[in-house]
């Protein structure tokens, strides 16, 4: 994924919805250490919350793609549990994605956007979507750990090697917005532009 698309990603999805085709920037691993407000890859260092975020979008995005079975073999594999219980755990976790996705569209809406405008300035969007950021984190650990309280006693240690081998295999970034769009070849204003005609158009499902 090119900068630009990661930058509208942070925006919009957790956010979600479908990127829109964006101008090539540099790819990740060209960016200088300074754009990163956090970084991690490929790396046992990563939190076990992050984990849980790749753990929750592989399993969305397995279930989209291929249906059902697929995930269900993967559970039971790694947790060692049940076609029954890995259901129960599978539907709990794309429940708490979706919730998780429309919590974020609604703040991300709410703090960027005016109708489908974008609500500030230049120098203040920097500000907010830093800010965005880390509500999105603080959203994920809370479902994280309301993951634990629901299946933490019966998996908990098959859990936790599965989330130390996602991290080994995994990124994750969040950016110091700022200094990101200085290696964009789009202003932060059309990139919320963007974004605040994606979630106008969203119509949530009920």
């Amino acid at each position: 994924m090119d900068t630009i698309q990661f930058v509208k990603w942070s925006i919009t999805a957790l956010a979600v919805l479908v990127f829109q085709q964006a101008t090539a920037s540099q790819p990740v691993d060209r960016l200088p250490e300074e754009v990163f407000r956090v970084k991690y890859t490929n790396t046992d260092d990563m939190p076990d919350h992050i984990a849980y975020l790749s753990l929750m979008q592989n399993l969305w995005l397995a279930e989209n793609e291929s249906g059902r079975e697929p995930n269900l073999v993967h559970i039971q594999t790694h947790l060692s549990i049940n076609r029954e219980e890995a259901n129960i755990f599978l539907e709990y976790l794309l429940s708490s994605y979706d919730e998780m996705l429309e919590t974020n569209r609604a703040v991300t809406n709410r703090m960027l956007c005016q109708g489908n405008k974008p609500k500030y300035e230049t120098n203040k969007a920097y500000a907010v979507l830093d800010v965005l950021d880390d509500i999105k984190e603080t959203n994920l650990r809370k479902h994280y750990k309301r993951a634990l309280i629901e299946f933490g006693t019966d998996t908990g240690e098959e859990l936790n090697l599965w989330l130390a081998a996602i991290k080994t295999g995994s990124s994750h970034h969040r950016y110091d917005h700022r200094r990101i769009f200085e290696h964009s070849e789009q202003s932060v204003g059309q990139v919320i532009s963007v974004a605040c005609n994606v979630l106008t158009a969203y119509v949530p499902r009920h």
